[in-house]
């Protein structure tokens, strides 16, 4: 049986990485390896929405879950699909609290954004928000991977020139306040963050 080591990784990424596994390796059998209860009790809910067959066990603070198919289970080919929603990124922080947490959250959500099946139509950068689009901040590859699957990356040129970032930009085109409020008129919802 196969084994899926996901020991020392954070949430979310031992519940995305086996939902990965599994749509990339279905009706195969194998193990997950996990060594923090947050994770998992995020798989064992998402095996349980999807009639996926498992057993668990616990051994302190090791936990592993053997995932078992038998042909019952309820698994959507996961395509991605855009709608027709913006996020307004208004700072480089998500929340409000420590900042190197709320930083590790912000870099969290693009992770979770980019592996996620339901994606914005714009995702639109404002005030500090700004500094989430160069390589330094640690997203880069998430924001580029959105870009190419057909998200409209924007920032706000005003913010740029403020924090003197317009050569620092490396995914994203810089737009003006006129087009971002078009943007947000004509979405179906907003998310700030």
């Amino acid at each position: 049986m196969r084994e899926l080591d996901l020991r020392g990784k954070g949430c979310p990424i031992p519940l995305v990485e086996t939902r990965k596994f599994i749509n990339e390796n279905r009706q195969e059998d194998f193990k997950v390896l996990l060594d923090n209860e947050v994770s998992f009790l995020n798989i064992k809910k998402y095996l349980e929405n999807n009639k996926i067959n498992y057993s668990s066990n616990q051994n302190g603070e090791e936990y592993a879950f053997e995932i078992i198919f038998d042909g019952n289970e309820k698994l959507s080919q996961e395509k991605f699909q855009i709608n027709n929603f913006t996020i307004l990124v208004m700072s480089d922080s998500f929340g409000e609290g420590d900042e190197e947490l709320s930083k590790t959250l912000m870099k969290s959500y693009f992770y979770a954004l980019d592996e996620s099946i339901t994606l914005p139509s714009n995702i639109i950068f404002i005030n500090s928000g700004v500094k989430v689009l160069t390589r330094e901040y640690g997203v880069y590859n998430h924001i580029q991977s959105l870009k190419n699957r057909g998200v409209n990356i924007l920032a706000c040129g005003i913010c740029t020139d403020y924090y003197n970032l317009k050569d620092k930009l490396e995914v994203g085109e810089i737009s003006n306040m006129y087009s971002i409020i078009e943007i947000l008129n004509n979405s179906d919802s907003v998310i700030r963050i």
